[in-house]
């Protein structure tokens, strides 16, 4: 993948999830108090865990500074098992 910033190629990797989940959120919306609850438009970018941690599919571009990850449910991603915490 290059950068659509700079057309570089990108350093594919992970961003580590041990706790909850990882999610986008726009603003104003709040940081939920408890784990399990997924602020309001918020996309989901990993599965829910609260024991083994996950990896989060990412490209890193080291000219930009910049990280970029698909949705959970990505065609490119790995595949994620159905939580009913989602």
């Amino acid at each position: 993948m290059n950068c659509p910033k700079c057309n570089q190629p990108m350093k594919l990797g992970f961003l580590p999830v041990y706790r909850g989940r990882l999610y986008w959120a726009p603003e104003p919306e709040r940081v939920p108090l408890l784990i399990d609850i997924k602020p309001k438009d918020s996309i989901v970018l990993s599965d829910y865990t609260l024991s083994l941690p996950l990896k989060a599919e990412a490209h890193y571009c080291r000219t930009c500074k910049m990280v970029i990850m698909h949705e959970k449910n990505h065609e490119t991603s790995e595949d994620f098992t159905e939580n009913p915490f989602i």
